[in-house]
C-alpha cells in the first residue's frame, strides 16, 4: 500500500505539471489554505471513510486544521469534473503495468440509492438501487479498463461495450477470462473480432440439449423420467470440466479481481445515500491507485 504522504504527492505532480492549479486555488482570491493542504484533507477523507458531518465534527473539535467542509466539498467536485483520478491511474498502468497475455472480466453491485442518473433497480440484490461496476484486470488483479453503468443491465452486454471501446492493438493474441454469467455467443463473437479468446464455464441456462430419440427409448424401457436423466447428463458434463470452485482452473486464474473488488468495496463512501456518480469514480479511482502498488 502507498502512504499518505506518496499519494499526495502523486495528485499534487500531475496537477502542477498540466497547469490545473488555477482550478483549486484563485490567485485575485486570498485562500486560506494552499494545493498541499486541501490534498491532505482529500487524502484524510478518504483513508478514514468519513463522512461530511463527520469530517466538520472533527475540524469544529480543533483537533486538525483542515479546510471546511464546503470548501472541501467544492475541491472533491472539481477532481470529479476534471477526472483527475481517472488519468493519474491510466497514465501510471500505461507506463508502469506489465503487459500480460491473460485479461480476467467480472462485475460487482455498487449500492447509491439517490442523486445518479445511471442508479436503477437489480432485482437479484432484493430489487436495491444501485449501479454496476465492470472491471477488466491483469493477472495481479491491477484494473486496466473499467466501466459504470445502471444496475439492472445484463452482464455481457456490459462486457460487450466495453470490448467495443478498447482498441483492436491492446487485445490481440490475449486470453479474456470471466465467470458463467460472460458464457454467451454475442460475446464470443465480439472478443473473436480483436483477435482474442474468451475462457468462460459453460452456463447450463444457455445451453438447454434436447434428448435424442434413442435416449428416449432407453428411458421408456427403463422406466426413468427424463427430467432425471437431463440432470445426470448435465451434472457429468460439469464433473468432468471441473467447474467446481476448488477444482476449477479458470475460477483460481479468477480470484484475484474478486480480491480487487472486495478491497474497493472496503470504501464506505461508496455505499452513501447523497454520493453523486461522478464522485463514485473519482473514490474508486483513488482505491485503484492505493492498490496500483
Amino acid at each position: 500500500m502507498i502512504s499518505k504522504n506518496e499519494k499526495q504527492k502523486i495528485i499534487y505532480k500531475y496537477i502542477t505539471d498540466n497547469n490545473l492549479e488555477n482550478f483549486f486555488v484563485k490567485k485575485h482570491h486570498k485562500s486560506k489554505y494552499s494545493l498541499n493542504e486541501y490534498i491532505e484533507a482529500f487524502v484524510f477523507f478518504i483513508d478514514n471513510n468519513l463522512t461530511y458531518s463527520s469530517y466538520d465534527s472533527i475540524i469544529k473539535k480543533g483537533k486538525l486544521k483542515f479546510p471546511l467542509r464546503t470548501s472541501l466539498h467544492k475541491f472533491i467536485n472539481t477532481l470529479s469534473e476534471l477526472e483527475i483520478m481517472k488519468k493519474i491511474y491510466t497514465s501510471t498502468v500505461n507506463t508502469d503495468v506489465e503487459k500480460s497475455n491473460i485479461l480476467l472480466i467480472d462485475s460487482t453491485f455498487i449500492q447509491n440509492k439517490n442523486n445518479s442518473c445511471i442508479v436503477d433497480r437489480n432485482y437479484y440484490y432484493y430489487n436495491k438501487k444501485g449501479i454496476k461496476l465492470t472491471v477488466i484486470g491483469d493477472e495481479k488483479g491491477i484494473p486496466i479498463y473499467t466501466n459504470i453503468i445502471s444496475a439492472n443491465v445484463n452482464d455481457c452486454k456490459i462486457a460487450h461495450e466495453l470490448i467495443d471501446s478498447i482498441p483492436k492493438k491492446e487485445l490481440t493474441n490475449k486470453i479474456l477470462i470471466g465467470d458463467a454469467g460472460y458464457h454467451s455467443k454475442k460475446l464470443k463473437k465480439a472478443v473473436n473480432k480483436k483477435k482474442c479468446k474468451l475462457l468462460t464455464p459453460i452456463n447450463i441456462r444457455n445451453k438447454k440439449k434436447q434428448t435424442s430419440t434413442l435416449e428416449i427409448k432407453k428411458i421408456d424401457k427403463k422406466n426413468i423420467p427424463r427430467k432425471c436423466v437431463n440432470r445426470q447428463n448435465n451434472y457429468k458434463k460439469i464433473k468432468n470440466r471441473g467447474i467446481g470452485k476448488k477444482k476449477n482452473i479458470l475460477y483460481n486464474k479468477r480470484i484475484e479481481i474478486e480480491h480487487l473488488f472486495a478491497k474497493v468495496k472496503k470504501n464506505r463512501l461508496m455505499f452513501l445515500k447523497d454520493r453523486i456518480t461522478s464522485h463514485i469514480v473519482t473514490f474508486l479511482f483513488y482505491r485503484f491507485v492505493e492498490l496500483f502498488s
